[in-house]
């Protein structure tokens, strides 16, 4: 990979993942003292803010780097097996986050809603554990003469 797609995917994610567990945290562990308060903090806008413009970048940047990286990879064998796991476990995780991201903004049903917002925090959550793993094995692996 390029040193500018690692950082594009790296800053995006962190962005994203950042942002989200804000949002959620701000969300559902923060009570406002007025009960008439639309919000639960004034933190709460930027974050959805920063959240949903870092979104594009980072589909984005797995784009970029899903033609060389993923799939050059796949078709040619190249790479570990461990880097191979942790990166198609990211991929795994990657479309059901992003669909049910979606689905939280566009569905009217609250039972539904509720479903894809619990979808979106397992496999969001699971990405950014998987993005670590996945970037330390790649150091690792660097350091390995």
């Amino acid at each position: 990979m390029k040193r500018f797609e690692i950082w594009l995917m790296s800053v995006s994610t962190i962005l994203v993942g950042g942002s989200g567990i804000a949002l959620y945290v701000i969300k559902n562990w923060i009570t406002s003292e007025d009960p008439f308060a639309v919000i639960n903090h004034p933190a709460q806008p930027w974050m959805l803010r920063i959240h949903l413009i870092a979104i594009p970048f980072l589909i984005f940047a797995v784009g970029l780097i899903f033609s060389d990286h993923v799939a050059g990879r796949l078709r040619n064998g190249n790479g570990n097996e461990n880097g191979r796991r942790s990166g198609l476990g990211l991929l795994a995780m990657f479309t059901p986050m992003a669909l049910s991201g979606v689905m939280i903004q566009i569905l009217s049903v609250d039972s539904w809603v509720r479903v894809a917002v619990w979808v979106h925090l397992i496999t969001g959550c699971a990405y950014l554990v998987g993005f670590v793993v996945h970037r330390l094995r790649h150091r690792r692996a660097e350091k390995v003469p």
